[in-house]
This record gives structure tokens, sequence and C-alpha cells, in this order.
């Protein structure tokens, strides 16, 4: 099972690097997302990324409270209803469905809200 953490860890990696150079997709997002994933595959590449000059400030951020940048919010809010919005299409048969589908992204919404921005 490390392997997978491992795999997603580097995985989630790549893509905040890249988020960091492309002007449209926000990095700390994916940097935060191979935090957990190398705190459950490796603890010497998780703290590695925790020490890191440039990327530790993200996770750190987010682990310690001080907040997570606007651009992080936004991201993972619409990635969260655009998720729902397919799932409905796909998958939504009845009103049940369709409530079920769509409380999650309520929930995501509401908890990044909740969070402290720290731009």
């Amino acid at each position: 099972m490390k392997l997978v953490w491992l795999f997603l860890g580097y995985f989630f990696l790549a893509l905040g690097i890249l988020g960091l150079i492309l002007p449209l997709m926000p990095g700390g997002p994916f940097i935060v997302l191979a935090a957990f994933c190398f705190f459950r595959g490796s603890e010497r590449l998780y703290l590695w990324l925790r020490k890191h000059r440039i990327l530790g400030k993200y996770v750190n951020d987010y682990y310690e409270g001080r907040g997570v940048p606007r651009r992080f919010k936004i991201f993972m809010i619409g990635i969260a209803w655009i998720a729902a919005d397919i799932g409905v299409i796909l998958f939504a048969d009845a009103w049940q469905h369709y409530l079920l589908i769509c409380f999650c992204p309520v929930l995501v919404t509401a908890y990044f809200l909740w969070l402290p921005t720290s731009d």
C-alpha cells in the first residue's frame, strides 16, 4: 500500500510543480495532496516536503491553520461543483440521486469558505 501512496505523492507533486509554473493551474492544492500521500507512504519524503524552501510554504500554511490562497479555494470549489455536475448528468436517475450527489460539493464549499485565506 505504501507504493500506491508514494506513486500518488509523486504524481500530485508533479502536478503541483506544473501548477506553480503554468498561469491557469494552481499548484497549492496538488502540493498539499502530495504531502497527504507522502505522510502515509514515506515519512522522509513528507518531512522533505514540509521543510522545502518553496513548496513547504503551501503545506505548512495549510497544516498550521494560517489558511490557503484564494486561488486554491476557487480551484477546489470549482472542481467539486464540476464533478457534481458530471455526476448528475451521468448518474442521477431520481431526485434522491441528485440531492446525494450535490451534497458533497456543498460540504466542500462550506469547508473552503470556513478556512482562512492567506493572500
